[in-house]
């Protein structure tokens, strides 16, 4: 996809990237939800971690076993810290409020 391109070290253009990658991911591209994903994770931003959950599970739910593999793998890496009850619920806000900015 033309986010990816975004990612390549000789057109590295992070902002770019994400933006492309949101359009594809939008319209049902597993890839680039699973790259949202990947980003978000090595994010150093405050909803780091909510936002890989959620880019991990659309390219889960889109049948991209690698996709749900991370969110497993996340989820059980933070439920050692939060409850899956509460993580799921901020999942659920998150998303009703992006729905409701669209």
């Amino acid at each position: 996809s033309l986010g990816k391109i975004y990612l390549l070290p000789e057109k590295e253009d992070l902002k770019k990237a994400i933006k492309y990658l949101k359009k594809a991911c939008k319209v049902g591209k597993w890839e680039a939800c699973y790259e949202l994903g990947m980003l978000s994770e090595k994010s150093k931003e405050e909803n780091a971690i909510l936002h890989s959950l959620i880019y991990y599970k659309k390219s889960c739910d889109l049948g991209y076993i690698q996709g749900c593999d991370n969110l497993k793998n996340i989820k059980f890496n933070i439920q050692l810290t939060i409850p899956m009850e509460a993580i799921n619920k901020s999942i659920e806000k998150f998303e009703e409020k992006r729905k409701q900015s669209n």
